[in-house]
């Protein structure tokens, strides 16, 4: 038998070993979305300048206008991230539902996996230097 046959027989016996019980599946609820950038509170949108600008030697009244412009428009880029990542979760529940109830299980075990793993590193104490 070559490497990659044996490598195709342990993954089936693998998956095989998950569907029969042989790994614990933890009812989970699907994962929030993740959003690509951390959330800010008003005051932190409203007293950054973009990249670079502050490098730039502003006055005073400009960067007061800027503030402005960006306190203008943080509401409606709110709300459009807000159904984006509405939209993400009805597309995973939509792609959720085209597996079996085996994958399902599966993905749910690969998620409680993944959560325990960020868990202990977050647990994790830092290092000093």
């Amino acid at each position: 038998m070559t490497i990659r046959k044996q490598a195709g027989a342990a993954a089936l016996t693998a998956l095989a070993v998950a569907m029969m019980g042989g790994l614990p599946l933890v009812a989970q609820e699907p994962a929030a979305p993740k959003t690509t950038t951390p959330a800010r509170t008003k005051q932190d949108q409203s007293h950054r300048v973009p990249p670079y600008f502050g490098q730039v030697g502003l006055t005073h009244e400009q960067r007061a206008k800027i503030y402005g412009i960006q306190e203008k428009h943080a509401e409606k880029i709110e709300a459009l991230e807000k159904q984006i990542a509405e939209e993400r979760a009805r597309m995973l529940a939509e792609c959720e539902g085209v597996l079996t109830d085996v994958q399902k299980k599966l993905v749910e075990n690969l998620r409680g996996a993944r959560a325990k793993t960020a868990s202990k590193t977050a647990d994790a104490p830092k290092a000093s230097n």
